[in-house]
C-alpha cells in the first residue's frame, strides 16, 4: 500500500528547499510514500536568532540578546528582503524567536487551517514535517483529535526533529490531555544541536504510543538511514 502525505518544511525553508533536503528519504520510501510539498503562508522579515543560553533567561533578556546578535549579523552580511518561510510569527509580525516563553503567537491558527484545507482537497493519508513544519503537523493532529467531525483526519504523522515549543501557550495546548491518538514516528538526529533530543522526546510524549527513531546526523532530514524502521511503522498503519 502506498500513502499520500503532505510535507511541511521547517523555519527559513520553502517547498523547494525541503524537497531537495528530503530527496534521500523520498527515494528510500518511494514504494511507501507519495510526498507533496507546500510553502508556509508567511515569510520572515528579520533574521531569526538562535541564542545558546546556559541558564534561565527572561523574555526581555532574550529579546536584548537576540537584538544584539541580529545587529551583528546585519553588519557582517547586510539586510535581505526576506529570511525564508515560517508557519507563524512570535512577538511581532515578521519575526520569530524560538526561546521566548510569554509572547504572542501570530498566524498559527491560519497556518493550521491552511494545511487542513490542503489535506481535505487532496485527501492526503498523513502528515510529514521537519522542525517547525512537524510542530504544525502536531498542532493540527491535536486540534483534529478534539473534533468529532472535522472532515479529515491524519492516519499518521512522520516527524523529523520536532521540537516541544518554549512558548507557554503552545506548550499548554500540546500537553493538555488527552494525548494525540494518531500513530507517529519521531525521527531525531543524535547530533542535533538546534533541537536537543530531550525537547523532541517531550513533544513525542504528547502522542499516544509514539515510535522514536534516531539517525546519526544533526538537525536535518536524514541523508542516510535504515529503511526497516519506516517499513515497520507504515506496515502497522496499513493493517
Amino acid at each position: 500500500m502506498k500513502f499520500k502525505a503532505l510535507f511541511l518544511h521547517g523555519l527559513t525553508q520553502d517547498s523547494k528547499i525541503i524537497a531537495n533536503e528530503a530527496s534521500y528519504i523520498k527515494g528510500m520510501l518511494s514504494k511507501i510514500l507519495d510526498l507533496t510539498y507546500i510553502d508556509a503562508p508567511y515569510t520572515l522579515d528579520s533574521y531569526p536568532v538562535f541564542c545558546h543560553v546556559t541558564n534561565e533567561k527572561t523574555d526581555e533578556e532574550l529579546r536584548k540578546m537576540e537584538s544584539m546578535f541580529r545587529d551583528n549579523y546585519y553588519k557582517k552580511h547586510g539586510r535581505k528582503e526576506t529570511y525564508g518561510g515560517t508557519w507563524y510569527y512570535t512577538d511581532v509580525v515578521g519575526a520569530y524567536s524560538p526561546q521566548m516563553k510569554d509572547v504572542p503567537i501570530i498566524g498559527m491558527e491560519k497556518s493550521v487551517d491552511f494545511v487542513l484545507d490542503e489535506c481535505k482537497k487532496a485527501n492526503y493519508d498523513g502528515l510529514v514535517g521537519f522542525s517547525q513544519g512537524s510542530l504544525i503537523s502536531t498542532l493540527l493532529a491535536k486540534k483534529l483529535s478534539n473534533e468529532s467531525n472535522p472532515g479529515w483526519k491524519p492516519k499518521f504523522c512522520l516527524l523529523f526533529s520536532c521540537p516541544m515549543p518554549y512558548t507557554c501557550t503552545l506548550k499548554t495546548v500540546l500537553t493538555t490531555p488527552p494525548k494525540i491518538p494518531v500513530p507517529s514516528l519521531h525521527v531525531l538526529g543524535k547530533n542535533d544541536k538546534l533541537v536537543p533530543n530531550a525537547r523532541s522526546l517531550m513533544l513525542a510524549d504528547c502522542y499516544n504510543e509514539p515510535m522514536v527513531h534516531y539517525h546519526d546526523g544533526g538537525h536535518h532530514v536524514p541523508y542516510s538511514d535504515e529503511v526497516s524502521t519506516y517499513e515497520k511503522f507504515f506496515a502497522n498503519i496499513a493493517k
